[in-house]
């Protein structure tokens, strides 16, 4: 199962996050947060197991860090959004991944700031389209925004 929660900054991702595991396994500390600057497509095959639950917080940090490398850096990214989304869909176990919804306000002055939402709102649709449950976070509360089968 691949889980997406989305929000604003301070909305309880993280926290929702956890709280799913700690109903799933009633033992918090069997939960396991992978932070990887780069190569999620890499890492999570490798960290995931049918009886483990990954958390991946925060994909913007993620998309951040490779916006910043310049041209080549996206170039990379876009290969490798490839290869995570191809990852998620064979992935045993539970993963979650937390990222900030960054399109709900004023369009940024910036060019690198815009680059990043464009590219955030086609990463959530991507990841998205391809998970078992979406919800979105709003003042602590978990808004369910698509369940498996839902379009």
């Amino acid at each position: 199962m691949v889980e997406l929660i989305l929000g604003g900054v301070r909305s309880g991702k993280s926290r929702e996050a956890r709280r799913i595991e700690c109903h799933r396994t009633d033992r918090p500390e069997a939960w396991q947060t992978i932070e990887e600057s780069y190569l999620l497509s890499d890492r999570l095959p490798a960290e995931s197991r049918p009886d483990h639950c990954l958390i991946v917080d925060r994909l913007t940090l993620w998309l951040n860090n490779w916006l910043l490398k310049g041209d080549e850096g996206y170039a990379a990214y876009v290969e490798e959004r490839h290869k995570l989304l191809a990852a998620l869909a064979t992935l045993p176990g539970h993963t979650i991944l937390v990222s900030n919804e960054t399109n709900q306000g004023v369009i940024p002055a910036s060019a690198l700031s815009r680059q990043f939402c464009d590219e955030a709102g086609q990463l959530h649709q991507s990841l998205a389209a391809i998970c078992d449950r979406v919800s979105l976070m709003v003042a602590g509360i978990a808004m369910d925004v698509k369940t498996k089968g839902d379009r």
